[in-house]
């Protein structure tokens, strides 16, 4: 039990390097990450728990971990949404003094 107890700093630690996870694309170094499609020949990369990703400046198709893929889809979805947020309220400031 004493054991655990040392280790969880550790835990905490690997845990929030997870959550702070960026990814960068190995041919261009941006950050600008998204989940990409699955096709027929991708299959035998989930096997392997790899799942695809794709650059959004220089549109590079890769694999990475599926676990941080879909910490990526989930990221870019989010973001996706408060771009769609901020661009409502932009339109509605502009409609009103009009």
């Amino acid at each position: 039990m004493g054991e655990v107890l040392r280790s969880l700093p550790s835990l905490r630690l690997f845990l929030s390097q997870i959550r702070s996870f960026q990814m960068e694309c190995k041919l261009c170094g941006s950050s600008k990450i998204r989940g990409s499609r699955l096709r027929l020949p991708d299959l035998s990369h989930l096997i392997f728990l790899q799942y695809p990703v794709r650059c959004r400046v220089c549109y590079k198709r890769e694999f990475v971990n599926i676990f941080k893929a879909f910490k990526v889809r989930r990221d870019y979805k989010a973001r996706q949404k408060e771009e769609r947020r901020r661009r409502k309220v932009q339109q509605a400031s502009i409609a009103r003094q009009a």
